[in-house]
């Protein structure tokens, strides 16, 4: 056959094949593009173009290009690549590969050779602290690509559809680096024309496997190998030509190491340790140890930029009633313990190198109230993984960039803080752990500022963490529990706290006063004896926190904020608390989102003296007390639900409220107290107001002005809706969209105060559907039903009805005594309970207007209007039994 016709049937086509290869040690993903470029019936010209990563931040490419030819019952193959590789230094690293290979249906014989280029680049990870005599330093590392060579062999085995398995080897060398060599093994497992992917493409094929190589440089590993191809061409084998076993390995993946083999070694050049707080270099090095005779002045000789190891293989080591006074950019660091120094290269730029010193971790003690360790006007002093213990165990004043590290401070003298920063020092702490102290764990004071990342404080004789005089910090991960006062004290400070646990504190766990400011994120309280938190005159920003066992001592808050205080809580979760679950007072501003407050001992929030509130998403649950409990305040609250308050579920006094979309439920007494407060209600929903008798589900007591959006009242023992003014006080109720069900008594009642219903529902009362008394009474659309007394019962009041439909009243449908009464478009339906004196209307001394009214079903005493007293006016009926009432 020719070769036009040969490749017009495209014998071989191209593929893509994804690759990986979990790992003992390091683990790999790859991508492989097999192009074929020409072919005919015995040979076949291909590309390939592979990329390479892995866990170990290694990025390669390669890209080649070979042929293949048909001989017989073997093929002959060969290659050529240009490999790229990016190592874990950052460098890039070329080579070139030529490699060939046999192959036959049972057996496989490859070969490569690997020619990298020569140059040596800078391997920073690689380098090494080494120490001569009293001087520290850094030899450096370096790194190059490897030349060499792998081969193997491979078999198929007769077991499965086709499994296979090699053995080979590989051998890569350069002068001065660790040569790389050993053996290499692979079983592999194919699977041709996977089912899964039968409508996406043919002659596709899932290979299984492992692999295990072994060398002096990276030991011994195992992969595992899930190879995936995926040719192209689509799914349709029409016009391919059937291909022989033997022909099918022609597009064989070609097997070479596709990896760039780097070594690292140490090469010529040194350079000076600086310290890296300072960048200056490290002059000397010097230990001390329990037989050093006097430490103190041991570390003041050794001088400014100096390092000194503190080595516990001696035992424990005291400086009496000494000072160790640090000198500037020194360093003191434990037998035994890294620490991160840095490297400057020729070049100028740094690298950080970690230096571990020989010994053990000392303790460095003193003994009376002094200072053991004084930083005073040392910048960029370290100090790390040792223990300090005894008199105030490290004070720093008036110093800059000082970090201590990795370091325990216990037992301070009873009269000394275990940490002191003051006089606008600024220093980082981390790992360190302070317990049994004196006084303070940490005091902050005199514009100082410092950075805290894994700090435990533990059994302080006063505060935890003490900060005052406009000083400031960051903490990270920070513990503090058992002290003798608040767990963390601001006195006109700033703080910035994440992630942070407060136990078992002796006051307060956090205190916030005289212009302080916090913002905490992730922070917990618990069992604190006094408050929780207390904010005075500052700004608290609290987020992702909870607030639980507060419960230690009586009258005990959650939060407690006053004196024009702002606070800032967004999803935090206060829970057990012997007093109120927040408090504020005195001009305090608050804003609250996602907030859950429950089994609090008095109200779940308290708000007074003009405090000012935004709340959204808020829970309130089991209180001993009010839900909410509000006087001389304004509030905006939204997404609200309150359930189980042992008194009202809100109580507002004096008080300018807005809240939307509320449940309220199964309070002890009512559901809303409203008492000379303007409160706007929208979407609300209020129930099971039962725990004890005659208890409204919503009050309104004297200069209120309520409007009511969208509200229903169920399930209550006293009566829906209370209206209760004084002969000086009227309150006024505007409700739209209401509705009452199973009120214990009346549905409504107005005693000298105006109710405006608008689209109302009332259903299902003992007494009256609504009763007013010296009150004004305006309706307009509403439907009352199944009153157990009167529908509507005005005494000495102006009521005003409009479209109303009343049914189902044991008494009269509607009865105005000593009223002015005007009814429209109303309809009365099947009103009475079969006694001769039940009406659809009774008037008595009363002045009438109205019409367009109707009255349907039965009437039981026959009688639709009863004359009594003088009445004036009169009510229309457009059918009824009568066309006049009275």
């Amino acid at each position: 056959m020719g070769i036009a016709s040969a490749q017009e049937q495209k014998k071989w086509t191209g593929y893509f094949e994804a690759l990986a290869k979990p790992g003992s040690d390091r683990s790999l993903v790859k991508g492989d593009l097999f192009l074929p470029l020409y072919q005919n019936e015995e040979f076949l010209l291909f590309g390939n173009l592979k990329a390479n990563f892995d866990d170990h931040s290694n990025k390669e490419g390669n890209a080649g290009i070979g042929a293949r030819r048909l001989y017989d019952e073997w093929i002959v193959g060969g290659w050529a690549f240009l490999d790229w590789k990016e190592s874990t230094n950052s460098n890039s690293f070329n080579q070139v590969n030529i490699g060939g290979e046999l192959l036959s249906n049972d057996w496989d014989f490859r070969v490569n050779g690997y020619f990298a280029e020569s140059e040596r680049k800078d391997a920073d990870n690689a380098s090494v602290v080494e120490v001569n005599g009293n001087q520290i330093q850094a030899r450096l590392g370096e790194e190059r690509a490897l030349p060499g060579f792998d081969f193997e062999v491979g078999r198929k085995l007769p077991f499965f559809e086709d499994t296979r398995f090699y053995l080979g080897a590989y051998h890569y060398d350069a002068s001065d680096f660790e040569k790389v060599s050993g053996p290499r093994a692979r079983l592999e497992m194919r699977f041709d024309d996977i089912p899964l992917l039968s409508s996406i493409s043919k002659d596709s094929r899932l290979t299984i496997g492992a692999e295990y190589t072994e060398d002096s440089v990276r030991g011994s590993e195992t992969f595992g190998v899930i190879k995936l191809r995926i040719p192209f061409g689509g799914k349709s084998r029409s016009k391919k030509p059937f291909l022989s076993s033997l022909e099918k390995r022609m597009v064989e993946t070609v097997i070479r190491d596709d990896d760039v083999i780097v070594s690292e070694a140490l090469g010529n050049d040194v350079a000076p340790m600086v310290n890296p707080n300072t960048g200056q270099v490290i002059s000397s090095i010097q230990t001390v140890d329990a037989t050093t005779s006097n430490v103190s002045n041991t570390v003041a000789s050794a001088g400014q930029d100096s390092l000194i190891v503190a080595d516990g293989s001696q035992g424990g080591i005291n400086v009496g009633g000494s000072t160790i006074n640090t000198q500037p950019g020194q360093i003191i660091t434990g037998g035994g313990q890294s620490i991160q120094l840095q490297a400057r290269k020729p070049n100028g730029r740094l690298i950080n190198m970690t230096y571990t010193p020989p010994g053990q971790r000392p303790t460095v003690s003193r003994t009376g109230a002094g200072d053991l360790v004084y930083v005073n006007n040392d910048d960029g002093v370290i100090v790390n993984g040792v223990d300090l213990a005894g008199g105030r165990p490290i004070r720093i004043n008036n110093s800059e960039k000082v970090s201590v590290k990795n370091t325990n401070i216990l037992n301070s003298a009873g009269n000394r803080q275990g940490i002191y920063v003051h006089n606008n020092s600024n220093a980082d702490f981390v790992n360190v752990n302070v317990s049994n102290i004196g006084r303070q764990g940490i005091f902050l004071s005199s514009n100082s500022s410092a950075e805290f990342n894994n700090l435990s404080v533990s059994n302080t004789g006063r505060e935890g963490i003490y900060m005052n005089g406009n000083s400031s910090a960051v903490f990270d991960n920070l513990t503090i529990t058992n002290t003798g006062r608040e767990g963390v004290e601001l006195v006109g400070a700033t703080a910035l706290f994440s992630n942070t646990n407060i136990s078992d504190t002796n006051y307060e766990g956090l205190r916030v006063r005289n212009g302080s400011s916090v913002t905490a994120n992730n922070l917990a309280i618990t069992k604190s004896r006094f408050e929780g938190i207390e904010v005075n005159n500052s700004v608290l920003n609290l987020s992702n926190a909870s607030i639980t066992d507060i419960d230690v001592n009586n009258n005990r808050d959650g939060i407690y904020a006053t004196n024009n205080s702002t606070l800032n809580l967004d999803n935090v979760v206060i829970d057990n608390v012997t007093s109120q679950g927040i408090i504020t007072t005195n001009n305090t501003t608050s804003t609250i989102n996602n907030l859950t407050v429950r089994n609090t001992n008095h109200q779940g929030l308290y708000f007074s003296n003009n405090s000012t509130a935004n709340i959204s998403n808020l829970n309130i649950s089991n209180t001993g007390h009010q839900g909410i409990y509000s006087n001389n305040s304004s509030m905006t609250i939204s997404n609200l639900n309150v359930s189980n308050a042992n008194r009202q579920g809100i109580y507002l006094y004096r008080t300018d409220a807005t809240i939307t979309d509320a449940s309220i439920s199964n309070s002890s007494r009512e559901g809303i107290y409203v008492r000379d407060s303007d409160l706007m209600l929208n979407n609300a929903s209020i129930a099971d107001i039962t725990a004890s008798a005659n208890r409204d589900g919503i009050f309104v007591y004297r200069d209120s002005d309520v409007t009511l959006n969208s509200v229903s009242v169920s399930n209550v023992t006293g009566d829906g809706l209370q209206v209760l003014g004084t002969s000086t006080l009227n309150p006024t109720v505007t409700a739209n969209n209401f509705s009452i069900n199973d009120a214990k008594r009346f549905g409504a009642i107005v005693t000298r105060g105006d109710l405006t219903l608008n689209n109302a529902v009332i259903s299902n009362t003992i007494f009256d559907g609504i009763f007013t008394n010296r009150g004004n009474l305006t309706i307009d659309t509403a439907t009352i039903a199944n009153s157990g007394r009167f529908g509507v019962y005005a005494f000495r009041s102006n009521a005003s009805l409009q479209n109303v439909t009343i049914t189902n009243t044991a008494r009269d449908g509607v009865l105005a005594n000593r009223s002015d009464l005007t009814l429209n478009d109303s309809t009365l339906r099947d009103i009475g309970d079969g006694d001769v004196s039940d009406d659809a209307i009774q008037v008595i001394n009363s002045n009438l207007a109205g019409a367009n009214n109707r009255i349907e079903g039965t009437i039981n005493s026959g009688i639709a209007c009863r004359a009594s007293g003088i009445n004036t006016g009169s009510i229309g009926f457009s059918f009824g039994p009568i066309s006049s009432c009275p």
